[in-house]
């Protein structure tokens, strides 16, 4: 970890493949340092802030970096550093400890040759969004929160998203409707469904949709439908290579 960055003017350019610098303010200086490394794949900024004279056109680029992780100090300076990672040729996977990203942040990613992971929000520019993310060719997998101010049906344009195989999927309520969309999502094979997600009545009957699944992670200690009516719906995911724990099943279940 870097807190002084002006060290780095002192390494091999070959010599660091991963760097995490924590509670810097960035110059263009900086960044001029960081794109040195060669064979840097892994850069982690850590509650850092952006100088105010940083313009993203005065950042040299890390050719190599392939995982970029983030906790800037103001959300403002978000789009910023979105911007500056989008010009990364080589940059794979994004994660944002401060949030997810709108439609106008994705947009920076439009026809990125690598760009396979990335944390989005469901909003109300959901629409904006789905447009945007269709322009990532590469598009493999998402961390993705639904917001209170998304629009019904958004999930219509799921089956948009034809190469995303992983949902890390947060907020908002799961329904036999939103399962239907999801199961015509052709390369679909892993979710993770976290604690805020609400499982409704009727999440068990669109559950059985997903035939493709062959990993399911429910993080959640209670349902508002039936925990055995889940249970049953696992029962006939022939694919699916373990079975997420909410209770014990039933004998007839596990028959099942």
């Amino acid at each position: 970890a870097a807190h002084h960055i002006s060290i780095l003017a002192k390494l091999p350019p070959g010599s660091i493949n991963g760097l995490e610098i924590n509670q810097c303010s960035l110059s263009p200086l900086d960044f001029k340092l960081i794109s040195r490394f060669d064979h840097l794949r892994l850069l982690s900024l850590s509650r850092c802030t952006l100088a105010d004279e940083l313009t993203i056109e005065s950042l040299d680029i890390s050719e190599s970096v392939e995982d970029l992780r983030f906790a800037v100090q103001e959300d403002s300076q978000i789009e910023k550093i979105v911007c500056w990672g989008a010009r990364l040729p080589s940059l794979s996977f994004v994660f944002c400890d401060n949030r997810h990203f709108n439609a106008s942040e994705i947009s920076h990613f439009a026809n990125h040759t690598h760009a396979a992971f990335l944390p989005v929000q469901i909003s109300a520019d959901a629409a904006e969004l789905f447009a945007s993310l269709k322009t990532i060719p590469q598009l493999v997998g998402l961390n993705l929160v639904v917001q209170a101010d998304a629009p019904d049906g958004w999930w219509d344009a799921l089956p948009d998203l034809k190469k995303v195989e992983h949902i890390n999927w947060s907020g908002g309520k799961i329904t036999s409707d939103l399962l239907s969309s999801m199961a015509n999502m052709p390369s679909l094979r892993s979710l993770v469904l976290q604690g805020s997600t609400v499982l409704a009545e009727d999440f068990p009957q669109g559950l059985v949709k997903l035939t493709n699944l062959e990993n399911l992670v429910l993080h959640h200690e209670e349902a508002v439908c039936d925990v055995e009516d889940i249970y049953a719906a696992l029962a006939k995911l022939k694919r699916l290579k373990s079975w997420p724990g909410l209770k014990s099943p039933s004998r007839v279940t596990l028959r099942a």
